[in-house]
């Protein structure tokens, strides 16, 4: 005799270990696909935010840079 799963040996009205346990294995794979796809757009943001900051601290450094005088040529100080 078959149970409701099509196993044998299954009572009426029971459910099988290994239903249950494919039922807690299938969520348990799907929350890791799911927490693995969310870690990958952090870690993509995160690149992307390291991205802009670093293009916004070059723009500004070279803005500071530019924006400071000239040395005249009298003053340097040339090392011998």
């Amino acid at each position: 005799m078959s149970g409701p799963n099509g196993e044998a040996g299954s009572q009426p009205g029971e459910r099988s270990f290994s239903v249950l346990t494919d039922r807690v294995l299938g969520v348990a794979t799907d929350t890791r696909a799911i927490v693995r796809s969310d870690e990958r757009v952090l870690v993509l943001f995160l690149l992307l935010l390291s991205i802009v900051a670093l293009s916004v601290f070059l723009h500004y450094t070279v803005l500071v840079l530019g924006g400071l005088p000239e040395v005249p040529p009298g003053l340097a100080v040339v090392s011998s």
